[in-house]
């Protein structure tokens, strides 16, 4: 566990998201809702670990996408710190994923 877990919650039993915000973010058909986490493993101080994941399983690719194509916009809003990025994707299409929420 990190001290960053507290950042973003999924429950995957009811297809749900939320932030640390208190955001909310359910399934929605035709679209799926993913996470890009970046966290300092207290376990590995000097690390950084970035997991791609998705409400289900095609939530998983458009975020892969939108860490690899727009990264920078991550990047430059989280100036360095740990993040959880909310995404949401039209299923199917990787290239329509956006961000909705960031929190740090």
């Amino acid at each position: 566990m990190t001290k960053d877990s507290s950042l973003i919650e999924v429950d995957v039993a009811h297809s749900r998201i939320k932030s640390l915000r208190g955001k909310e973010f359910l399934h929605e058909p035709g679209f799926d809702y993913a996470v890009i986490l970046k966290i300092h493993p207290e376990q590995y101080k000097d690390r950084i670990w970035i997991v791609c994941a998705g409400e289900r399983g095609e939530g998983t690719p458009p975020a892969g996408w939108f860490l690899a194509n727009k990264w920078q916009e991550l990047h430059k809003r989280a100036k360095g710190r740990p993040f959880a990025a909310v995404l949401k994707a039209k299923v199917g299409q990787d290239q329509s994923t956006l961000l909705v929420d960031m929190v740090l």
